[in-house]
């Protein structure tokens, strides 16, 4: 589901948030038209209007449109309120929909793939230190830098997924969690597609700024690295780490430069 991997970067990385955001259907959360019929009653249901005979066929004519359900909107509402299997499942449904009020909804099988997703990275050494690891450092997950860069007059925006300080190895930690239907074996055409090679530097940049002017610290001896922690929603979940080189950064950066020169 499209919450799939911002439920995974909030598990992973704000765990305390996680009930705040997220509400996991103990029910089957039912596909097709049929739901898209109860979530569209659901989403267009006003409680503060009364229900005479003409809005409630309105209503139900409206969400019936919507569904691309065959037959007719009262059929669909007959089969909405009888007491088969499936009028059942949709009843779960709305029940649903009402106890999720702002939250985000998560399917139970996407809960089971997040759940997996959050063992296999604590399970891989290199991924579990870079993002569960450093308790005795600075650390900031999810962290949100309004910054500026000398070559360019506006301010930028940059979310790090987590930064780690390093005083005793005076290293500067860029960790940046991705999620992949795709294997993390193979995770080459990703980062060059979705030009990650151009990301992390620009993150490095943001951070590297944000240690000098906002946590005023003197970087002289220190230096900086960045990581891309990959975890994959199908299979076996399997967890891999790549740290992009140092061409890579520089071409990323390269890149960059041309496109926000452009601004």
């Amino acid at each position: 589901g499209m919450n799939l991997g911002s439920a995974i970067h909030c598990k992973v990385l704000e765990p305390s948030e996680f009930d705040n955001r997220y509400l996991i259907a103990d029910v089957e959360i039912p596909e097709g038209k049929n739901a898209i019929f109860v979530k569209e009653l659901f989403n267009t249901y006003n409680s503060n209007i009364e229900y005479t005979d003409e809005v409630h066929n309105q209503w139900i004519q409206n969400a019936w449109e919507k569904s691309g359900l065959k037959g007719t909107p009262a059929k669909a509402w007959d089969a909405l309120k009888g007491s088969t299997d499936n009028a059942k499942k949709l009843q779960a449904y709305w029940d649903y929909l009402e106890e999720c009020g702002d939250k985000f909804q998560l399917s139970f099988s996407d809960a089971e793939i997040m759940n997996n997703c959050k063992r296999s990275i604590e399970s891989h050494k290199v991924a579990s230190e870079l993002l569960f690891g450093y308790g005795l450092s600075d650390v900031h997950e999810e962290l949100d830098i309004r910054w500026s860069h000398p070559s360019w007059k506006f301010n930028m925006r940059s979310i790090i997924d987590r930064l780690i300080i390093d005083e005793h190895t005076k290293t500067i930690k860029v960790v940046d969690l991705k999620t992949s239907a795709k294997s993390v074996h193979f995770f080459e055409r990703p980062y060059e597609m979705y030009g990650y090679y151009r990301q992390i530097p620009l993150y490095m940049d943001a951070a590297w700024w944000y240690c000098i002017y906002e946590l005023k610290m003197d970087l002289q001896e220190w230096k900086i690295e960045g990581y891309i922690v990959a975890v994959q929603t199908t299979g076996y979940n399997e967890c891999a780490v790549y740290r992009p080189c140092e061409d890579d950064l520089k071409k990323g950066r390269i890149e960059n430069k041309k496109l926000l020169d452009r601004l």
